[in-house]
């Protein structure tokens, strides 16, 4: 009989050791797995994050340090490949955009010139034109002038006139004082048509102004036939504008109504609010019309539809130049043996 408690003690104690041994052997390992795996693994890829970021912001300077060899090292070194690329293509696109840059400052100063050079040539053509026009349009009663001149030069020259030449000299004579007053009526359009400025706006009554130009023309409608209405919108009261150069746009439009009606018709005037500062006039007649394809044309200077010598094609165009300087705007719509109608908007009080 052999006693086994001194050996089942010596199996406890090396049992005790070999679990003290596994466990301290387990951290152990545990440790150096941490230690590997955070310098191996999480520190690159810490850097590849603080990398993309820095490249995110902007900075292609950035460059990581390749310390391995095996698939992180790789991706470092794509990165590192990848920012050096990017900088060289900013580069490249900075470089490029410089060019374009200069490239459109040239031809925009290429540009510039051409347009200056173009508007020069405008400038000389319709130069040209208007010279053309004008000594045509002065030409001709200049011309009658001249004949009528000379005729009466060589009938004074008989000593015995008798009743009969002496009223044909006088009809020649008013002949010549009409067409002196029609070059008269030319130059003084002209000088109306170029001005730039109009003369002193301040607050008119605008029911006046119309009252007072449908008066100046009231013989007019008499001999014409014409029949006059008006409507003025009872909200409209004073307006700033220059009045004589209004009157003188009103006027002209009423003449050019008045000879558009030349046996009988009717004339149409309706002033009303359209706006919180906006007002319309509208001047409605009931005469020959103009054909359509001489509309676009209406407003342009020298032209016109009447017959010859009968007017000079500055009227409408002094017109609407008034009211442009007025800030308004002017419109006219027409059917042929139906009539016209001009259309005047303007502000009722002007910005400074």
């Amino acid at each position: 009989m052999i006693p086994l408690t001194e050996t089942e003690k010596n199996i406890a104690e090396i049992e005790k050791l070999q679990y003290s041994g596994g466990l301290l052997l387990l951290v152990v390992l545990t440790i150096f797995c941490g230690m590997f795996l955070w310098r191996m693994v999480n520190i690159p890829v810490q850097r590849l994050t603080e990398g993309t970021i820095a490249v995110m912001k902007g900075n292609l300077d950035h460059s990581i340090d390749v310390q391995t060899n095996d698939e992180i090292g790789f991706l470092t070194k794509s990165f590192n490949h990848m920012t050096r690329t990017l900088k060289q293509t900013q580069e490249e696109l900075q470089l490029l955009n410089q060019t374009l840059e200069e490239r459109v400052q040239k031809k925009t100063g290429e540009l510039q010139r051409a347009q200056a050079n173009l508007i020069q040539v405008e400038k000389m053509v319709s130069l040209g034109t208007l010279a053309a026009t004008v000594a045509h349009e002065l030409n001709n009663p200049l011309e009658g002038i001249l004949t009528f001149a000379k005729l009466i030069r060589k009938r004074m020259n008989n000593p015995d006139l008798s009743e009969e030449n002496k009223i044909e000299i006088i009809s020649e004579l008013t002949m010549i004082a009409d067409e002196t007053a029609r070059c008269g009526n030319i130059v003084k359009n002209l000088l109306l048509f170029s001005r730039k400025k109009v003369g002193e706006f301040k607050e008119n009554d605008i029911r006046s102004l119309v009252e007072q130009s449908t008066k100046l023309i009231e013989h007019h409608l008499k001999i014409h036939n014409i029949i006059l209405q008006q409507s003025i919108d009872d909200r409209l009261s004073f307006v700033v504008c220059d009045a004589e150069q209004l009157l003188q746009s009103l006027l002209a439009l009423e003449i050019n109504a008045v000879e558009a009606m030349p046996n009988e018709g009717k004339l149409l005037i309706d002033v009303k609010k359209t706006g919180e500062n906006e007002f319309t006039i509208a001047l409605s007649d009931t005469g020959i019309g103009v054909r359509d394809e001489d509309l676009p044309h209406i407003f342009e200077p020298f032209f016109t539809t009447k017959k010859e010598g009968k007017g000079t094609g500055l009227g409408l165009a002094v017109v609407y130049g008034i009211i442009e300087r007025h800030n308004g705007s002017i419109t006219v719509a027409s059917q042929v043996n139906k009539g016209t109608t001009f259309t005047i908007t303007l502000p009722i009080t002007r910005e400074v």
